[in-house]
């Protein structure tokens, strides 16, 4: 009658075959340790911190007014688009992020608190303006309201 192995023997034994092999075959190696540090480099302060601030209230102001003047000319387009899923008139909060190239990265519309307010945001938000405004070294963020009709 042949003897057979139980399954802990059988995770001993290999164990031991694979733990034996790993220390006869790594012993004749080198440990290399790394003792020198990297260099850790830092920018200069002025250089990042000049880099995020803010535009100035007077860039910002100007460029809020560039925005809502070019969103007003596509706000009728926008709005026909979505005017079929209400009917009362709506008030918006639209939140626009420009590059510091005057690019749009982000287009935003608030929800009213009423459902039919809602629908009519998430329809604005899937029909993205397109604006440019003017180059300002910045990043820019405005909002202001817009009404719907």
């Amino acid at each position: 009658m042949a003897r057979v192995l139980s399954t802990p023997v059988a995770i001993v034994v290999g164990a031991v075959v694979i733990g034996s092999g790993l220390l006869f075959g790594l012993r004749g190696r080198p440990v290399v340790y790394v003792t020198t540090p990297t260099p850790i480099t830092v920018a200069p302060a002025g250089a990042v911190a000049n880099e995020w601030r803010p535009a100035s209230a007077e860039t910002q102001a100007q460029i809020a007014a560039e925005a809502r003047q070019a969103i007003e000319h596509q706000w009728e387009h926008l709005a026909r688009g979505c005017s079929q899923r209400g009917g009362a008139k709506e008030t918006f909060e639209v939140r626009l992020i420009f590059d510091p190239t005057g690019k749009l990265l982000s287009y935003g519309v608030n929800d009213p608190p009423n459902e039919t307010g809602r629908e009519l945001a998430r329809c604005l938000r899937s029909l993205t303006p397109e604006i440019q405004v003017a180059s300002t070294g910045k990043p820019v963020t405005v909002q202001f309201a817009m009404s719907l009709q």
